[in-house]
């Protein structure tokens, strides 16, 4: 005959079934609430850089759009000097009224070819004139800075203003075989047209040195063209590109004088 076996029955510890006491509940409680802090802290610090350097971005961009982007080159020649290269100038007006010529023509002249503004910005057409945190920008044209008081930064876009509007090009007009150049030095014609597409020099009659050096002062920054003629021979055609980083090397002009 089988015996039947007896199962046993596993032990279990006796548990209470009261639930927390007080002390549990403020610890869990103490414990959430530096959590949240921490959370709160680090999502407040990562916000507060992230609009700093969004501001940082914008403010970069704007300097762009007033004189252009040293790196874009082609051909080794930059081919961007923004609203200074197209203009001749700062854009006047403090404020909002200076910043608004980057977006709108300000129909006083030059050869304005903007937007300069608006490919890096929110779709707010406005919203280049106000940092990451909402504050308007100031734009001292004199002071050549532009200044963010959400950021609190203050960015200088050059350094001295003749840098952008009052370069010096030298020429030095020669005859290919080193003689020297024809005494009668009031025959020759000299045209440099700006960027701006106005044209500046002596358009004729310009009286060149013997030793052939001719100074044009007053030149804003950008890409020229200039055009020196003498009678009866082929005038010489350069593009003078005008960098206010570096000055200019004089500029051969070459004639086959005969």
């Amino acid at each position: 005959m089988k015996k039947n076996k007896i199962k046993k029955i596993p032990y279990f510890p006796y548990r209470s079934n009261k639930g927390f006491t007080l002390l549990e509940l403020v610890v869990v409680i103490i414990i959430m609430g530096v959590l949240s802090l921490v959370a709160i802290r680090g999502f407040s610090n990562q916000t507060a850089v992230r609009l700093y350097e969004q501001t940082k971005i914008e403010m970069d961009s704007l300097k762009k759009a007033i004189v252009g982007d040293a790196d874009r080159i082609q051909d080794g020649v930059r081919v961007d000097f923004g609203y200074v290269g197209d203009m001749g100038a700062v854009p006047t007006g403090s404020n909002a009224t200076g910043l608004g010529k980057l977006k709108t023509d300000p129909l006083i002249g030059g050869n304005w070819n903007g937007p300069y503004v608006g490919a890096s910005f929110s779709d707010n057409p406005d919203d280049y004139l106000t940092d990451a945190y909402g504050q308007a920008y100031e734009y001292d044209p004199t002071a050549l800075t532009i200044y963010s008081p959400g950021a609190d930064i203050t960015l200088t876009f050059a350094s001295d203003i003749n840098n952008l509007t009052n370069k010096t090009i030298t020429l030095l007009i020669k005859d290919v075989d080193g003689d020297p150049i024809p005494a009668d030095t009031s025959s020759f014609t000299i045209v440099l047209t700006l960027q701006t597409s106005s044209v500046v020099g002596t358009v004729t009659g310009a009286v060149v040195p013997a030793s052939g050096f001719v100074q044009l002062t007053g030149i804003p920054m950008g890409n020229h063209i200039l055009v020196v003629s003498y009678p009866g021979l082929p005038s010489v055609i350069k593009r003078v590109s005008v960098d206010p980083s570096f000055t200019l090397a004089p500029i051969n002009v070459v004639f086959t004088f005969p």
